[in-house]
């Protein structure tokens, strides 16, 4: 069974969800907040959130997942994949997914690493 693990940021907090190939993992949901970070540094908030969480999995406490999905684009997944580095997970697959610059559903970019993906707004996937 594949397991990804979505990553969403509102505010002061950031939420992680466990996420089955079959759909959402109930009761698999943690907020995070954020110590000792200036309002709105989205990157250092980012960093300090998968850090932590994912520096428990280094060592032993919890199952990683096969993929990564990041609520952003580009800069997101660039921090992300530092955080991992970090704590010795950088073999985890990433994914970032950005608004556009209209921020219009349908128009959404799939980051993968340095590269940007974008489907056409009748693809499949992006249902």
């Amino acid at each position: 069974m594949l397991r990804r693990q979505p990553y969403d940021g509102r505010g002061n907090g950031r939420g992680l969800r466990g996420v089955r190939s079959n759909g959402h993992a109930p009761g698999r949901v943690s907020t995070l907040q954020h110590r000792g970070l200036a309002p709105g540094d989205d990157y250092g908030a980012l960093n300090q959130a998968l850090a932590r969480r994912y520096g428990r999995i280094a060592s032993g406490q919890g199952v990683a997942p096969d993929a990564i999905f990041i609520d952003g684009g580009k800069g997101q997944v660039g921090a992300a994949r530092d955080a991992l580095a970090e704590v010795g997970l950088s073999d985890i697959a990433l994914v970032g997914i950005a608004k556009g610059a209209e921020r219009k559903p349908g128009l959404e970019e799939l980051w993968i690493g340095e590269r940007a993906l974008r489907l056409a707004p009748d693809n499949p996937g992006c249902i």
